[in-house]
């Protein structure tokens, strides 16, 4: 379960660079006249902070499930 939460952490992260890098990356402009192009929507403040919420969510998320994988194992030691 926890290797299923890992793996969903960094899917949001993902979604992460993808949102900031639509909305404030450089370089990407020819992206940005591509989505325009076919209806999808123009960069905006409301997409920038998704990318932002995502950070902190897939982030803490990463976080809490390593950290718990880390003291798990450490609890099954066996003690010397």
């Amino acid at each position: 379960m926890k290797t299923l939460a890992m793996f969903l952490a960094i899917a949001v992260l993902v979604f992460r660079v993808l949102c900031l890098n639509y909305t404030k990356g450089t370089g990407f402009e020819h992206h940005r006249e591509w989505a325009v192009q076919h209806g999808l929507s123009a960069p905006n403040e409301w997409i920038y902070r998704i990318g932002v919420l995502s950070t902190l969510v897939g982030g803490g998320a990463l976080g809490f499930v390593v950290g718990s994988r880390t003291s798990t194992r450490r609890r099954r030691a066996p003690s010397a």
